[in-house]
């Protein structure tokens, strides 16, 4: 976590480096379960990181303690992810293709020396 603080020392909050947060399958699916604005109810203890972190905070609606719903930093992370599962999927399609293409140049230079030694 990268604090920002003024000139006099005083913090001014902090930045969250996404790359360094690694969540656990509970937890992402919690994150998912909260995405589009619902409400979750869930033990305090089992999504204490979450808290922490603050992607998801208590449902400020809600009389009870167990209730959570998705904060801007915690929607933020879930766009991080999508990008990077965007990322990886293109590029193993680039990859794909590439292995392709390799096996067609083979194929094609296998064909053209039996054609060859046939004549």
């Amino acid at each position: 976590m990268v604090e920002f603080r003024r000139k006099d020392g005083d913090i001014l909050g902090h930045s969250l480096d996404f790359k360094d947060v690694f969540l656990g399958s509970s937890d992402l699916e919690v994150l998912a379960s909260v995405r589009y604005g619902s409400v979750v109810s869930a033990h305090p203890v089992s999504v204490k990181f979450l808290v922490d972190y603050r992607f998801i905070s208590h449902y400020a609606l809600s009389d009870v303690g167990h209730e959570f719903v998705i904060t801007p930093l915690g929607i933020r992370y879930l766009e991080y992810l999508d990008g990077i599962l965007l990322k990886n999927n293109e590029e193993e399609k680039r990859l794909k293709l590439s292995e392709l293409r390799s096996w067609i140049a083979l194929s094609i230079s296998v064909i053209a020396l039996i054609y060859s030694l046939l004549l």
